[in-house]
C-alpha cells in the first residue's frame, strides 16, 4: 500500500525536524507504545483533554493532533506542508538503512517525471483487472499452508507473502526472486545498531538487483518496465542514471507490499480475536467490504503519525504553531474519536465508516487506496473460505510486536485450524 508506507517513512524522517527551543522533559514521550492492537491510554487522555498537544521524542518536540475534527483541518490546511518534511536540508533522525535522498520516494518520483508511471497502475480500473490474479496468488499460498505443521505463523506465510507476491506481479518481477529482496528491505528498515557499512552494502546490493532487472530485454509489463521506458523517452539531460532509477524502484518495491503486510497482520489479529465476525464472514462473504472498512478505521497502523511542517505561523485548535515546527497528525487515534464514531473502541463492521482517515485526506490522500482495499478484501475472503475454523493459537495479549523495525507488525501470528 504505497501511500501508507511512504507517509510512514516520511514520518520517520520528519522526526528530526529542528525545533528551536529547549527540550521540556515534562512533556509526554511519543510514540507511547510498541503494541498496535490497543490504543495507548495516553492517546485517549490527550484526545479528551488536549486534542492538540506538545509531545517530545528523544531530543525534539512536536505538536500531536489526536482529535478527529482537528486532524481533518490539519490534513487539508496548505499551511501545513508535507513537502517541507522531505527537504534535504531538514535535519533528521536517520532511518539508518535507507539513504536520506531515497526517503521521500513519491516526491522524488514526481521530480523525476515517473509518478504517473506508478500511479497509473493504482487506478480502480487497473486494480479491478488485477483482482483475478490476486485471488490465484492467495489460493496458491493457502493451499501450501494447508499441508504445513500447526501452529503456523500466519504473518510469514500469508500476511507478508500475499502482498509481496502481488507486488512482484504489479512491478513485473519474478516470484522466485522476491523473498531475498523482502529480507533486504527488512534489513533497511531495522533500527538495530549495525555498522554503517553493513547498511550501505545491503542497500547497494538491492539497488544492483534492480539495475540488472531494468536491463532485461524480456521485462514484462509493470512498474519496472514503465519506469525504464518513460525514463528513456525523456530528453537525455533529464534522464535518471541507472543507479538513481533503481533507487526509486527499491522504495516502490518496499512501499507496494510492506504497508499492506502491516495492515493485514493487524486485521487478522483483530478478526481472529472476534469469533462472531469471523463466523459472519464465513456465512456471508458479501460482508467483507464492510469488515475491511472497519479494519481500516479501527486499526492502529501509523504509530508515528502523519507529518507536516508549518510553512508559517498559524492558529489551530486554540494553540499557535510557529513556522518550521513539526506537526504529527495521529490519524489512527482520530479514527477512534467518539465525537466522530460512537463507541469507537468497539469493532463493529455494521457501523458507518465514511470519512475515516486511514488513507489520509486532501492532496496527500493515499494513491494506493484502491489497491489496499482490494488486497485486504481478497486476503480476508480467501483466508476465511479456505480455513473457516482458523483461530489464534495463543491468547491475543500473547501476540508479540516488533519494536526494532520502522514498520509496524507482530513478530508472528501463531494460528491453528
Amino acid at each position: 500500500m504505497p501511500g501508507i508506507y511512504c507517509m510512514f517513512l516520511a514520518g520517520w524522517s520528519a522526526m528530526g525536524a529542528l525545533m528551536e527551543r529547549s527540550m521540556n522533559t515534562d512533556l509526554p514521550y511519543f510514540p507511547f507504545q510498541h503494541r498496535n492492537d490497543s490504543l495507548a491510554p495516553e492517546c485517549q487522555r490527550l484526545q479528551e483533554t488536549q486534542p492538540i498537544a506538545r509531545v517530545r521524542m528523544d531530543t525534539l518536540e512536536a505538536w500531536l493532533i489526536t482529535g478527529y475534527s482537528l486532524a481533518k483541518q490539519a490534513l487539508t490546511d496548505d499551511r501545513l506542508s508535507l513537502s517541507l518534511v522531505s527537504r534535504p536540508e531538514t535535519p533528521k533522525l536517520p532511518a539508518p538503512g535507507i539513504p536520506i535522498e531515497a526517503l521521500a520516494s513519491m516526491d522524488a518520483l514526481g521530480r523525476a517525471g515517473l509518478r504517473k508511471a506508478f500511479t497509473s497502475l493504482l487506478t480502480p480500473a487497473h486494480v479491478a483487472r488485477a483482482e483475478p490474479r490476486a485471488r490465484d496468488i492467495a489460493r496458491s499460498l493457502l493451499d501450501r499452508m494447508a499441508g504445513s505443521p500447526q501452529p503456523l505463523d500466519l504473518y510469514g506465510h500469508y500476511a507478508q507473502a500475499f502482498p509481496l507476491a502481488l507486488s512482484g506481479h504489479l512491478l513485473g518481477m519474478p516470484l522466485e526472486e522476491l523473498q531475498p529482496l523482502a529480507e533486504a528491505t527488512e534489513t533497511a528498515l531495522s533500527l538495530e545498531p549495525r555498522r554503517p557499512i553493513e547498511y550501505q552494502r545491503n542497500w547497494e546490493s538491492t539497488r544492483d538487483y534492480f539495475v540488472a532487472l531494468l536491463e532485461r530485454p524480456d521485462l514484462p509489463d509493470g512498474v519496472a518496465r514503465r519506469f525504464r521506458d518513460e525514463n528513456a523517452a525523456r530528453p537525455a539531460e533529464d534522464r535518471l542514471d541507472a543507479a538513481s532509477l533503481a533507487d526509486k524502484l527499491v522504495m516502490v518495491f518496499g512501499s507496494s507490499h510492506l504497508g499492506s503486510a502491516s495492515m493485514l497482520s493487524l486485521s487478522f489479529v483483530t478478526l481472529l480475536h472476534r469469533r462472531d465476525v469471523w463466523e459472519e464472514l464465513r456465512r456471508d462473504p458479501s460482508r467483507t467490504e464492510g469488515v475491511v472498512e472497519e479494519c481500516l478505521r479501527f486499526g492502529l497502523f501509523l504509530p508515528a503519525g502523519l507529518p507536516r511542517v508549518a510553512r508559517e505561523d498559524l492558529d489551530l485548535g486554540g494553540v499557535t504553531i510557529s513556522a518550521g515546527e513539526l506537526v504529527l497528525i495521529a490519524a489512527d487515534v482520530a479514527n477512534r474519536d467518539p465525537a466522530a464514531y460512537p463507541d469507537p473502541g468497539r469493532f463493529d463492521p455494521g457501523r458507518e465508516t465514511k470519512g475515516h482517515l486511514a488513507f489520509g485526506l486532501g492532496p496527500a490522500f493515499c494513491p494506493g487506496s484502491a489497491l489496499a482495499r482490494m488486497t485486504m478484501k481478497v486476503a480476508i475472503e480467501e483466508l476465511v473460505r479456505r480455513f473457516p475454523a482458523m483461530r489464534l493459537a495463543v491468547p491475543p495479549d500473547r501476540v508479540t510486536w516488533r519494536d526494532d523495525l520502522i514498520e509496524v507488525r507482530p513478530v508472528e501470528i501463531p494460528v491453528r485450524w
